[in-house]
Protein backbone atom coordinates (compact mmCIF):
# COMPACT_ATOMS: atom_id res chain seq x y z
CA UNK A 1 0.00 0.00 0.00
CA UNK A 2 1.13 3.42 -0.82
CA UNK A 3 2.32 5.30 2.21
CA UNK A 4 0.60 8.18 3.53
CA UNK A 5 2.97 10.77 1.90
CA UNK A 6 1.98 9.50 -1.14
CA UNK A 7 -1.42 9.94 -0.40
CA UNK A 8 -1.35 13.85 0.25
CA UNK A 9 0.67 13.63 -2.90
CA UNK A 10 -1.98 12.25 -5.00
CA UNK A 11 -4.51 15.16 -3.92
CA UNK A 12 -2.00 17.60 -4.90
CA UNK A 13 -2.04 15.86 -8.29
CA UNK A 14 -5.95 16.53 -8.82
CA UNK A 15 -5.71 20.56 -7.37
CA UNK A 16 -5.21 21.98 -11.04
CA UNK A 17 -8.33 20.10 -12.13
CA UNK A 18 -10.57 21.06 -9.44
CA UNK A 19 -9.53 24.24 -9.96
CA UNK A 20 -11.73 24.26 -13.46
CA UNK A 21 -13.78 21.66 -13.07
CA UNK A 22 -15.79 22.93 -9.25
CA UNK A 23 -19.22 23.25 -10.05
CA UNK A 24 -21.31 26.79 -9.29
CA UNK A 25 -20.60 28.04 -5.89
CA UNK A 26 -23.96 28.46 -3.46
CA UNK A 27 -24.29 29.99 -0.36
CA UNK A 28 -22.51 28.80 2.83
CA UNK A 29 -22.91 29.89 6.30
CA UNK A 30 -19.52 32.39 7.64
CA UNK A 31 -17.71 28.97 9.27
CA UNK A 32 -17.37 26.69 5.69
CA UNK A 33 -15.48 27.05 3.15
CA UNK A 34 -16.80 24.54 0.91
CA UNK A 35 -19.51 21.66 0.98
CA UNK A 36 -19.00 17.86 -1.02
CA UNK A 37 -22.37 16.09 -1.27
CA UNK A 38 -23.63 18.21 2.01
CA UNK A 39 -21.11 17.60 3.70
CA UNK A 40 -19.41 20.91 5.06
CA UNK A 41 -15.65 21.62 5.27
CA UNK A 42 -15.02 24.47 8.05
CA UNK A 43 -12.37 27.55 7.80
CA UNK A 44 -11.12 26.10 10.90
CA UNK A 45 -10.29 22.66 8.96
CA UNK A 46 -8.33 24.90 6.39
CA UNK A 47 -6.50 26.94 8.77
CA UNK A 48 -5.29 23.93 10.15
CA UNK A 49 -4.39 21.97 6.70
CA UNK A 50 -2.40 26.17 5.84
CA UNK A 51 -0.65 25.96 9.13
CA UNK A 52 0.30 22.50 8.27
CA UNK A 53 1.56 23.37 5.36
CA UNK A 54 4.57 25.57 6.53
CA UNK A 55 4.00 28.01 3.77
CA UNK A 56 3.54 31.76 3.93
CA UNK A 57 -0.31 32.03 3.89
CA UNK A 58 -1.66 33.45 0.68
CA UNK A 59 -4.78 33.61 -1.05
CA UNK A 60 -3.12 31.60 -3.53
CA UNK A 61 -2.24 28.85 -0.85
CA UNK A 62 -5.35 28.83 0.85
CA UNK A 63 -7.25 28.01 -2.83
CA UNK A 64 -5.15 25.63 -3.56
CA UNK A 65 -5.71 23.78 0.01
CA UNK A 66 -9.50 24.67 -0.17
CA UNK A 67 -9.19 22.11 -3.56
CA UNK A 68 -7.15 19.37 -1.58
CA UNK A 69 -9.56 19.27 1.13
CA UNK A 70 -12.08 19.15 -1.43
CA UNK A 71 -10.07 16.03 -3.06
CA UNK A 72 -10.06 14.64 0.09
CA UNK A 73 -13.59 14.41 0.83
CA UNK A 74 -14.38 13.64 -2.57
CA UNK A 75 -12.08 10.35 -1.95
CA UNK A 76 -13.34 9.86 1.68
CA UNK A 77 -17.07 9.38 0.59
CA UNK A 78 -16.08 6.80 -2.47
CA UNK A 79 -14.46 4.77 0.54
CA UNK A 80 -16.99 4.64 2.55
CA UNK A 81 -19.07 4.09 -0.49
CA UNK A 82 -16.83 0.80 -1.12
CA UNK A 83 -17.69 0.19 2.83
CA UNK A 84 -13.96 -0.17 3.28
CA UNK A 85 -14.05 1.24 7.23
CA UNK A 86 -14.40 -2.57 8.22
CA UNK A 87 -11.01 -3.53 7.25
CA UNK A 88 -8.80 -4.27 10.12
CA UNK A 89 -6.22 -1.77 9.41
CA UNK A 90 -9.09 0.79 9.26
CA UNK A 91 -10.92 -0.14 12.00
CA UNK A 92 -7.87 -0.31 14.64
CA UNK A 93 -6.68 3.27 14.03
CA UNK A 94 -7.80 6.70 15.24
CA UNK A 95 -10.36 9.05 13.50
CA UNK A 96 -7.96 11.03 11.61
CA UNK A 97 -5.78 8.10 10.68
CA UNK A 98 -8.66 5.75 10.26
CA UNK A 99 -10.17 7.90 7.58
CA UNK A 100 -6.46 8.32 5.94
CA UNK A 101 -6.51 4.33 6.09
CA UNK A 102 -9.65 4.02 4.45
CA UNK A 103 -9.03 6.70 1.43
CA UNK A 104 -5.68 4.88 1.05
CA UNK A 105 -7.05 1.47 0.63
CA UNK A 106 -9.90 3.17 -1.80
CA UNK A 107 -6.78 4.92 -4.29
CA UNK A 108 -5.00 1.85 -4.09
CA UNK A 109 -7.78 -0.21 -5.62
CA UNK A 110 -8.86 2.81 -7.92
CA UNK A 111 -6.30 4.31 -9.29
CA UNK A 112 -4.58 2.50 -12.17
CA UNK A 113 -1.60 4.44 -13.70
CA UNK A 114 -0.69 3.07 -17.34
CA UNK A 115 2.89 1.31 -16.54
CA UNK A 116 6.00 3.47 -18.39
CA UNK A 117 7.87 1.63 -20.98
CA UNK A 118 11.62 1.59 -21.46
CA UNK A 119 11.02 2.94 -24.91
CA UNK A 120 9.48 6.17 -23.43
CA UNK A 121 12.58 6.52 -20.97
CA UNK A 122 14.26 6.45 -23.73
CA UNK A 123 12.85 9.25 -25.54
CA UNK A 124 12.49 11.28 -22.25
CA UNK A 125 16.23 11.06 -22.13
CA UNK A 126 16.68 11.88 -25.97
CA UNK A 127 14.49 15.01 -25.17
CA UNK A 128 16.30 16.15 -21.75
CA UNK A 129 19.58 16.15 -23.65
CA UNK A 130 18.50 18.04 -26.68
CA UNK A 131 17.19 20.43 -24.65
CA UNK A 132 20.49 21.10 -23.19
CA UNK A 133 23.11 24.31 -23.60
CA UNK A 134 26.95 24.96 -23.48
CA UNK A 135 26.97 25.70 -19.92
CA UNK A 136 24.74 24.91 -17.05
CA UNK A 137 23.64 26.97 -13.87
CA UNK A 138 23.92 26.44 -9.74
CA UNK A 139 21.40 29.22 -8.75
CA UNK A 140 19.03 30.44 -5.80
CA UNK A 141 15.46 31.99 -5.98
CA UNK A 142 13.24 34.07 -3.82
CA UNK A 143 9.93 34.68 -5.28
CA UNK A 144 7.33 37.03 -3.66
CA UNK A 145 4.50 38.19 -4.76
CA UNK A 146 4.53 42.42 -4.26
CA UNK A 147 7.01 45.07 -4.87
CA UNK A 148 7.33 45.91 -1.09
CA UNK A 149 8.65 42.82 0.17
CA UNK A 150 10.98 42.42 -3.07
CA UNK A 151 12.35 45.53 -2.11
CA UNK A 152 12.86 45.00 1.66
CA UNK A 153 14.18 41.25 0.95
CA UNK A 154 16.25 43.39 -2.17
CA UNK A 155 17.59 45.81 0.89
CA UNK A 156 18.40 43.13 3.40
CA UNK A 157 20.48 40.85 0.84
CA UNK A 158 22.47 44.25 0.19
CA UNK A 159 22.94 44.80 4.24
CA UNK A 160 24.79 40.95 3.84
CA UNK A 161 21.83 38.77 5.38
CA UNK A 162 22.60 35.81 3.72
CA UNK A 163 20.00 34.44 0.39
CA UNK A 164 19.58 31.05 1.99
CA UNK A 165 18.00 32.92 5.56
CA UNK A 166 15.55 35.30 3.61
CA UNK A 167 14.54 32.58 1.31
CA UNK A 168 13.44 30.42 4.02
CA UNK A 169 11.70 33.52 5.14
CA UNK A 170 9.97 35.29 2.91
CA UNK A 171 9.90 32.87 -0.40
CA UNK A 172 6.61 31.42 -1.71
CA UNK A 173 8.33 29.07 -3.97
CA UNK A 174 8.08 25.42 -3.26
CA UNK A 175 11.60 25.85 -2.41
CA UNK A 176 12.24 27.84 0.22
CA UNK A 177 12.78 24.89 1.93
CA UNK A 178 16.59 24.47 0.50
CA UNK A 179 16.78 28.09 0.99
CA UNK A 180 15.45 28.98 -2.38
CA UNK A 181 18.17 26.34 -4.10
CA UNK A 182 17.47 24.89 -7.70
CA UNK A 183 19.14 22.24 -8.95
CA UNK A 184 22.13 22.70 -11.96
CA UNK A 185 19.99 23.72 -15.33
CA UNK A 186 20.90 24.18 -18.75
CA UNK A 187 18.92 25.85 -21.22
CA UNK A 188 19.12 25.78 -25.27
CA UNK A 189 19.77 29.33 -26.50
CA UNK A 190 18.47 30.90 -27.99
CA UNK A 191 16.18 31.06 -25.07
CA UNK A 192 12.32 30.47 -26.09
CA UNK A 193 9.59 30.49 -23.98
CA UNK A 194 8.71 26.52 -22.69
CA UNK A 195 12.20 25.21 -23.21
CA UNK A 196 13.51 26.80 -19.91
CA UNK A 197 13.25 23.77 -18.01
CA UNK A 198 10.07 24.78 -16.01
CA UNK A 199 11.93 27.98 -15.26
CA UNK A 200 9.80 30.90 -16.31
CA UNK A 201 11.31 32.28 -19.38
CA UNK A 202 12.63 36.36 -17.88
CA UNK A 203 14.49 34.05 -14.70
CA UNK A 204 16.10 31.90 -17.06
CA UNK A 205 17.16 34.93 -18.92
CA UNK A 206 18.56 36.29 -15.69
CA UNK A 207 20.47 33.47 -15.08
CA UNK A 208 22.47 33.23 -18.08
CA UNK A 209 23.35 36.73 -18.06
CA UNK A 210 24.31 37.22 -14.38
CA UNK A 211 27.79 36.65 -13.55
CA UNK A 212 28.26 33.77 -11.22
CA UNK A 213 28.22 34.80 -7.97
CA UNK A 214 26.08 37.71 -8.02
CA UNK A 215 22.74 38.61 -6.94
CA UNK A 216 19.75 40.58 -9.05
CA UNK A 217 20.31 44.05 -9.05
CA UNK A 218 16.21 44.27 -9.15
CA UNK A 219 14.07 42.00 -8.96
CA UNK A 220 12.13 40.37 -12.49
CA UNK A 221 8.66 40.18 -12.35
CA UNK A 222 6.85 37.81 -14.49
CA UNK A 223 2.84 36.77 -14.32
CA UNK A 224 2.23 38.30 -11.22
CA UNK A 225 5.28 37.17 -8.84
CA UNK A 226 8.74 39.39 -8.30
CA UNK A 227 11.82 36.79 -8.11
CA UNK A 228 15.34 37.54 -6.67
CA UNK A 229 18.14 35.57 -8.05
CA UNK A 230 21.92 35.16 -6.69
CA UNK A 231 23.93 32.92 -9.26
CA UNK A 232 26.15 30.27 -7.72
CA UNK A 233 28.45 28.51 -10.31
CA UNK A 234 28.52 28.25 -13.96
CA UNK A 235 30.50 24.98 -15.75
CA UNK A 236 30.05 23.32 -18.68
CA UNK A 237 27.18 20.96 -19.12
CA UNK A 238 28.11 17.93 -18.24
CA UNK A 239 25.83 15.03 -19.67
CA UNK A 240 24.70 12.12 -17.82
CA UNK A 241 24.64 8.75 -19.17
CA UNK A 242 21.65 6.88 -20.02
CA UNK A 243 22.10 4.79 -17.00
CA UNK A 244 23.13 7.33 -14.68
CA UNK A 245 19.53 8.87 -15.05
CA UNK A 246 17.38 6.32 -16.08
CA UNK A 247 15.61 5.09 -12.53
CA UNK A 248 14.84 8.95 -11.78
CA UNK A 249 13.19 9.52 -15.72
CA UNK A 250 11.66 6.34 -14.86
CA UNK A 251 10.07 7.68 -11.60
CA UNK A 252 9.60 10.86 -13.20
CA UNK A 253 7.35 9.60 -16.12
CA UNK A 254 5.61 7.30 -13.79
CA UNK A 255 4.32 10.63 -11.19
CA UNK A 256 2.95 11.86 -14.46
CA UNK A 257 1.04 8.81 -15.03
CA UNK A 258 -0.23 8.62 -11.66
CA UNK A 259 -1.37 12.26 -12.01
CA UNK A 260 -3.41 11.52 -15.16
CA UNK A 261 -4.91 8.57 -13.45
CA UNK A 262 -5.93 10.70 -10.70
CA UNK A 263 -7.20 13.12 -12.77
CA UNK A 264 -9.35 10.93 -14.20
CA UNK A 265 -10.65 9.81 -10.80
CA UNK A 266 -11.50 12.77 -10.24
CA UNK A 267 -13.44 13.62 -13.03
CA UNK A 268 -15.72 10.49 -12.55
CA UNK A 269 -16.42 11.09 -9.01
CA UNK A 270 -16.89 15.24 -9.55
CA UNK A 271 -19.55 14.36 -12.10
CA UNK A 272 -21.85 13.04 -9.65
CA UNK A 273 -21.07 15.33 -6.95
CA UNK A 274 -22.33 18.58 -5.50
CA UNK A 275 -19.39 20.98 -4.46
CA UNK A 276 -20.63 24.27 -3.03
CA UNK A 277 -17.29 26.55 -2.44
Amino acid sequence: MRARSILFGIMLAAVSFLFVQTASPESLAPDVVAKVNGIAISKAQLDYAVHRSSLPDSPQLRAAVRNQLIARELFRQAAEGKHLGNRPEVRKAGTEARDDAEIMIYLHDAIKPRPVTQKEVHAKYDALVGSLGKNEYKAHIIRVTDDATAHKVLALLKAGTPFGTLARQYSDAPNRVRGGEIYWVSFKTPLLKGRTQGIPLPVARAIVHQPAGSVSAHPIVWNGERYLIKVDRVRPTRIPAFSEVAPRLKRMLEQVELQRATAQLVAGLMKHAKIEQ
